[in-house]
C-alpha cells in the first residue's frame, strides 16, 4: 500500500489555515559544521577567542554587520553525535528573529561543545540567516571565513581578556534552546519544520561524484531525479507529472567573485510514463543539468518559482492562490556546495583548526516547498543530504518512506556506474562528524555545481 502524503482532514486544514501552508512559510536557512583544534584550549578561552574571529569574519562578510556579540549562542551537547547536532539544525529553522534593528542582525551563530569537560578540542558551529537576509548571506562563505580567522587567532594575544566575556559554563544545554521562542526570539507562526539526514561516506562520496562528472552531470542533478523517482514511487499513479523546484549555487560562473549568494532556481518536470531506473535517472540529471546551466548562464528563465504535484483530471491534494491553478505538495533540491579550504602555507594535515562534517538545511517558502532536500560536501569529504518538511503538510512516515526509497536508488547507482560494494549510507554516527578524512582529495576539485 502507498502512503498518501496527507490524509482528506490534513488537506482541508490547508486550504482553511494558512499556516498549513507551505507557500505562506518562510524558515531559516540553517548551516552546521564539526570544528576540530589539534590542541586542546581551556573552556574559559573559548569566548573571547569566538569572538575574536569572529570581528575578522565581519570584515570580509560586510552583510553581517558590525554589531555581532548578541548574535553568538553559546550551548552545551551530551555528545555531538549526527542526531544531536541535526536535532539542533531542526530547532534553529524552526526559532524566528526579533523585529529589525539595527542592534540585531538577521544572523546568529550557535557555539555547541560536549558538556562536562573543561579543555576542548571540539565543537560545532551552526550558522543561521533568517529570511530576510537570505540573499545576502552564504553559509559557505562564513564557514570558509570562519576557518581562516580561526587560524589567524593566536590564542595567547586575544584583543580581551577571557574575564570580560560571559562564562562558557554558564551556557545552557539543548534543553534551553526551545524556551527561546517564548523569550527574546519570535518564533514562526507557521507550523513548524522537521528535518533528517542521509550521510554518504567518503568513498562512495568521490565514486558519486566522479559518476557525475563522466556522466556529463552534477550533483544537484542526480539528487533532483533520485528525489523525482522517490516520489513517483511513493505515490499512486494518479500523479502522473512532478515539478520540482531546484536552488543552486553559482559555482564556476562567480569564480572571481569572493561571496557566493545561492539564488538560482529553475524548474524541471518530470513525467511518470517515461519510466524510472537506473538509465532514466542518469538521463534525467543530464537534462536537469543543462536547465540550471541555461539558467545561471540567462539563457533560460522559469516561469514560475513554483513547484508542484499534478493529478489528471485536475484534482489536486490541496489549492493555492499564487499561481492561478490547482496544485499539491512541492518538491525541492538545494545545493550549498563543497567546502573549500582557504588558502594556507600549512599543509593540511597540520593546520592547527580543521572542519568536518557538515550539516545544511536550506528550506523557503521561494519555492513553495513542503519537502526540500540540501546538498552540502563538508570537509570530511562526505555529502550530507538534508531532507525537511513542513509538520501537518506531509506524514511523516510518508517523508521516511520517500527517504529510504532514495537511499536505496543511490545504493543501485553506485552500484551501476562501478562504485565498491561498500555499505552506502553511514548508519553509524561518529562522534564530532569523524575526523578529517584525507582520502579522497578530488572531492575539492568537483564541486557539486
Amino acid at each position: 500500500m502507498l502512503w498518501s502524503p496527507m490524509d482528506e482532514k490534513g488537506r482541508r486544514a490547508t486550504t482553511e489555515d494558512p499556516a498549513l501552508n507551505p507557500l505562506s512559510y518562510s524558515g531559516n536557512a540553517v548551516t552546521s559544521a564539526y570544528y576540530h583544534r589539534s590542541v586542546t584550549i581551556p573552556l574559559e578561552s573559548l569566548q573571547p577567542l569566538i569572538y575574536n574571529a569572529l570581528s575578522r569574519v565581519v570584515l570580509q562578510l560586510p552583510a553581517m554587520g558590525t554589531t555581532f556579540h548578541h548574535a553568538v549562542q553559546f550551548i552545551q551537547l551530551r555528545d555531538g553525535r549526527d542526531e544531536e547536532v541535526g536535532t539542533l539544525v531542526e530547532e534553529q529553522q524552526n526559532i524566528g528573529f526579533p523585529k529589525p534593528s539595527e542592534k540585531v542582525p538577521f544572523w546568529r551563530l550557535i557555539i555547541a561543545y560536549q558538556s562536562g569537560r573543561s579543555t576542548i578540542s571540539d565543537m560545532v558551529a551552526c550558522f543561521v540567516v533568517g529570511a530576510p537576509a537570505r540573499d545576502q548571506l552564504c553559509a559557505m562563505d562564513f564557514h570558509q571565513s570562519f576557518l581562516a580567522a580561526l587560524l589567524l587567532v593566536n590564542e595567547a594575544k586575544l584583543s580581551k581578556q577571557p574575564s570580560q566575556y560571559p562564562s562558557a559554563k554558564d551556557s545552557k544545554g539543548m534543553s534551553g534552546i526551545s524556551t527561546l521562542r517564548q523569550g527574546k526570539q519570535t518564533s514562526h507562526t507557521q507550523r513548524p519544520s522537521r528535518f533528517k539526514t542521509v550521510t554518504l561516506g567518503t568513498t562512495d562520496t568521490a565514486c558519486l561524484l566522479v559518476d557525475c562528472f563522466t556522466s556529463k552531470t552534477n550533483t544537484t542533478g542526480v539528487m533532483q531525479a533520485v528525489l523525482a523517482a522517490s516520489l513517483f514511487a511513493n505515490l499512486t499513479s494518479e500523479f502522473s507529472t512532478l515539478r520540482t523546484a531546484g536552488q543552486i549555487s553559482p559555482g564556476d560562473t562567480m569564480e572571481k567573485s569572493p561571496i557566493r549568494i545561492p539564488c538560482s532556481r529553475y524548474i524541471a518536470t518530470h513525467n511518470r510514463a517515461q519510466g524510472w531506473h537506473m538509465a532514466s535517472i542518469w538521463s534525467e540529471a543530464r537534462r536537469i543539468h543543462t536547465t540550471s546551466k541555461d539558467e545561471l548562464s540567462g539563457k533560460a528563465r522559469s516561469s514560475s518559482l513554483i513547484g508542484f504535484l499534478r493529478r489528471e483530471g485536475g484534482s489536486s491534494l490541496f489549492n493555492t492562490k499564487d499561481n492561478g491553478e490547482t496544485s499539491g505538495i512541492s518538491a525541492a533540491v538545494s545545493s550549498m556546495g563543497s567546502f573549500q579550504d582557504p588558502k594556507s602555507s600549512e599543509s593540511q594535515e597540520g593546520r592547527e583548526w580543521q572542519i568536518g562534517r557538515m550539516i545544511s538545511s536550506n528550506d523557503s517558502n521561494e519555492i513553495g516547498a513542503a519537502l526540500c532536500i540540501t546538498l552540502v560536501v563538508g570537509g570530511d569529504g562526505c555529502l550530507t543530504m538534508g531532507f525537511s518538511w513542513l509538520e501537518g503538510v506531509v506524514e511523516d512516515v510518508w517523508v521516511d518512506r520517500v527517504i529510504f526509497t532514495a537511499r536505496r536508488l543511490i545504493g543501485e547507482l553506485l552500484r551501476s556506474n562501478g562504485a565498491t560494494e561498500t555499505k552506502t549510507m553511514t548508519s553509524e554516527t561518529l562522534l564530532w562528524g569523524g575526523s578529517v578524512s584525507r582520502l579522497v582529495c578530488i572531492v575539492r576539485d568537483l564541486v557539486l555545481d
